[in-house]
């Protein structure tokens, strides 16, 4: 069966369950993007509009999983679609140097119909070497595509445009998702933020230096804090620096508020350019590595003031 987001999410969980029981598969069609960016008076809140549907969508497959008992939805798009901030300009425009007696569908981005005429300034190819030609083969009906982001005319609105050969028209999105079960649904809770250095190489060139690390996810309804021991060794996993404790806890959205710091003291003073060291990020709680990074130590410039 097929239905619009729109009349699905209207539907009451008991009526949406009673509609769709007997179907093997339900296709829900959402065109938030595509009427907002193909009228001319509103294309400029096309980015609006993808920000909405985004939200839309996020919400209608919570509703199928959780209210309808859908178990795996498939998220995709029939095109994607160009978009230009500017005012287009005659530049933009090509124009076909015949009109065309055969025309079936003409768009800004492509014309279709029979005996279509050839030209250097646009792409001229027949249906039947594209993904149609699979059905029919003997299909004779030719296309034409304009160069690069070109138009072949402006009417009602050019900003935003689909339908030709660019990679930002022809490739869309695919995305699974799944319900869970209790057993793999715990795998995916609750678990411990992600830490990387903010900077790398990492270069140490004095006896206390400070390394920089990024909390790469904000601690909330999926993310709990984490407690990592930070401190290098040698290549014989000997500890060579002081080690210190960092709380990553930080629950801000913006990753430069989640940013910490270690400040660390060399042990010793012998210290080879050459050698390998090794910065180990260690979990506080299980005492297991998390992650480690190579390490350069050259102090040789200190030896410049004696």
């Amino acid at each position: 069966m097929a239905v619009s987001a729109k009349e699905l999410m209207s539907w009451s969980n008991q009526e949406g369950r009673d509609k769709i029981r007997a179907a093997r598969v339900v296709y829900i069609y959402h065109d938030t993007i595509d009427a907002i960016g193909d009228s001319a008076s509103t294309e400029e809140k096309t980015f609006e509009a993808c920000r909405s549907t985004i939200d839309e969508l996020k919400n209608l497959v919570g509703r199928i999983i959780n209210r309808l008992n859908g178990s795996h939805v498939v998220v995709t798009a029939d095109h994607g679609f160009l978009f230009q901030q500017k005012d287009l300009v005659a530049d933009n425009k090509t124009k076909l140097t015949t009109k065309p007696s055969g025309v079936m569908e003409a768009k800004k981005r492509y014309v279709i119909g029979d005996d279509l005429p050839s030209d250097d300034a646009y792409w001229k190819g027949s249906i039947s070497n594209t993904a149609n030609g699979l059905i029919d083969s003997s299909n004779q009906t030719e296309f034409l595509i304009p160069k690069a982001s070109q138009r072949f005319h402006f009417v009602s609105g050019a900003k935003f445009v689909h339908g030709g050969a660019m990679l930002q028209e022809i490739c869309v999105p695919i995305i699974h998702i799944r319900e869970l079960d209790k057993e793999q649904a715990t795998k995916f809770e609750n678990q411990p933020v992600g830490v990387v250095v903010a900077n790398q190489p990492i270069k140490l060139v004095s006896n206390i230096d400070k390394i920089k690390f990024i909390q790469t996810d904000a601690v909330g309804e999926q993310f709990v804090s984490r407690q990592i021991n930070v401190f290098i060794v040698d290549s014989d996993g000997k500890e060579i620096s002081s080690r210190e404790t960092i709380n990553f806890d930080s629950n801000s959205k913006i990753m430069d508020e989640r940013t910490r710091e270690a400040r660390l003291s060399l042990i010793g003073s012998q210290f080879d350019r050459n050698a390998q060291y090794t910065l180990i990020l260690e979990d506080a709680k299980t005492q297991i590595n998390y992650s480690q990074y190579s390490v350069t130590i050259d102090l040789a410039h200190l030896d410049d003031f004696f």
